[in-house]
């Protein structure tokens, strides 16, 4: 099955209120927290054009007029970019679901706003073909994962079990990118909807869920101390 990069929409959650990141990043868009002297989303946008995507949509809300001033219509990274907005919280999965209208294709990559993974999306399109889930999962793999959920899957990929923060030692946590079929997107449901809290563990229940583990460290920008690590890991590519 080919699912080439190009018809394919990609969804960047873009509207988060950044609320433990106050101290550091007062007035402003997590997404647009400086990091090496550029705005985190320019990482993530740079990533999404290198793979051969041509269609962005960021779902935005909080200060999003900040967002599409500094974005515009994608044209510094050769991309499209669309945008979502949200009047009034609508959760990750509502995010998804305002946005969806925009998307094209059966298929939709959505990623964080405000975490960073290194990933073959070619390779994440072609499993996510191969398993004929409804949604696949990027994971990585990091060496403390008291700030992180963890996730157990089959050998096959399917996951089986979802473990809350509070673990101590190795494990492989959710890095924040999925390929969702779009009845995924147009069945989460009116309101405030927690992608995370609700319609994963429902296409958990439903066997529909699989995950793609990846050798990448994931930097995120959440809190102040994460947003400073994330200076040093993105140095090597600024």
């Amino acid at each position: 099955m080919n699912l080439p990069c190009a018809n394919v929409s990609v969804i960047v959650l873009s509207g988060g209120f950044g609320t433990r990141l106050r101290s550091a990043l007062a007035d402003q868009p997590k997404c647009l927290a400086p990091v090496c002297g550029r705005a985190f989303i320019d990482y993530l946008l740079e990533s999404v054009a290198a793979a051969g995507f041509e269609h962005v949509v960021l779902a935005t809300g909080y200060l999003a007029g900040e967002v599409q001033q500094h974005c515009k219509e994608g044209q510094d990274w050769g991309l499209k970019i669309s945008y979502s907005r949200e009047e009034e919280p609508l959760g990750t999965a509502g995010a998804m679901r305002l946005a969806e209208p925009i998307c094209r294709g059966d298929i939709v990559i959505v990623m964080n706003g405000d975490s960073h993974v290194s990933v073959s999306f070619e390779k994440l399109l072609s499993y996510h073909a191969r398993h004929q889930g409804a949604a696949t999962m990027v994971l990585a793999e990091v060496q403390d994962r008291r700030r992180f959920g963890t996730v157990e899957f089959e050998r096959g990929g399917r996951v089986i079990r979802f473990e809350e923060k509070g673990g101590h030692g190795a494990g492989w946590v959710n890095a924040g990118v999925y390929a969702l079929d779009r009845e995924v997107l147009n069945s989460v449901p009116e309101g405030n909807v927690s992608f995370e809290h609700v319609t994963l563990p429902s296409l958990l229940s439903s066997h529909d869920l699989y995950a793609l583990p990846v050798e990448s460290e994931l930097v995120d920008i959440g809190t102040p101390d994460s947003l400073a690590s994330a200076q040093s890991y993105l140095g090597f590519d600024a």
